[in-house]
């Protein structure tokens, strides 16, 4: 795992290597928690082959792509428009979810009558 986060974070500045190092931390130490739990969906996993040391890359791929690559795929979408009466999207991944108008949101948001 060690090896695979140096490969990972050698080329960011030390503030990346330290959160994407600490956000590992914290999954592993979750895993932990899991496991002394006897938790059901951790033995199933377990049980298909996903060795501590599949799951301890898992969490430093992810972490890497959360803190690294989420941010700089987001900031290279084209823009969105914005304003009353526009349409914009809901996305996950690349995968446009839905397109919503901004008036529906005017009709479920609690407004003051002040």
């Amino acid at each position: 795992m060690e090896k695979i986060l140096q490969l990972l974070t050698a080329r960011l500045e030390r503030e990346l290597k330290r959160r994407i190092s600490e956000r590992v931390d914290f999954m592993l130490r979750e895993i932990a928690y899991l496991e002394e739990q006897e938790n059901a969906d951790l033995h199933y996993l377990q049980r298909r082959g996903w060795s501590s040391e599949k799951l301890q890359i898992v969490c430093c791929m992810n972490s890497f792509y959360q803190i690294v690559l989420a941010p700089l795929a987001s900031s290279a979408r084209e823009e969105i428009p914005e304003g009353i009466g526009r349409r914009f999207r809901f996305y996950m991944g690349n995968c446009a979810l839905m397109r919503v108008e901004p008036k529906l949101f005017e009709k479920c948001t609690p407004h003051s009558n002040t």
